[in-house]
């Protein structure tokens, strides 16, 4: 019987240790699963080069949802200048996008506000403006 009972006490001892090993490594997962989250989130906008080769390649809406996506991260054309040009292009693609479903829809003071807003963005394109031609014929919008 004090064999059996020993026998027991070394088990649960066992049993124990390796339930509190179990719980460490699971602890230590949980603290490397929440720092790689973390880290990757930081890490995660689009750069600049990445926005201006979808804008090259005539991937408009893919640069719009870059820019939203990265402005929506906290990167925006202030924090980093390198941003500037792409992101007013997204925004005179966004613009012009508006602008034409509000003509269309015959929702003048709205079509004005948008139209505006592409001027806007035009302006602040620089050396990007010769995108606005093939942006305006892929809405289908007559400049």
């Amino acid at each position: 019987m004090a064999a059996e009972k020993k026998k027991r006490d070394v088990n649960r001892k066992l049993f124990i240790a390796a339930a509190v090993l179990l719980c460490l490594i699971l602890i230590g997962e949980v603290i490397f699963f929440v720092t790689r989250i973390s880290t990757k989130r930081e890490s995660s906008t689009l750069d600049a080069s990445t926005i201006l080769h979808e804008l090259n390649r005539g991937a408009y809406m893919d640069a719009l949802y870059s820019v939203r996506y990265n402005r929506a991260a906290g990167l925006t054309e202030e924090k980093d200048p390198d941003y500037a040009l792409p992101y007013a292009a997204a925004d005179y693609y966004e613009a012009a996008s508006y602008y034409l479903a509000y003509s269309k829809c015959g929702q003048e003071e709205q079509a004005r506000v948008w139209r505006e807003k592409m001027e806007a963005a035009r302006d602040r394109m620089g050396e990007l403006q010769f995108l606005t031609e093939d942006m305006n014929a892929e809405l289908g919008l007559a400049e």
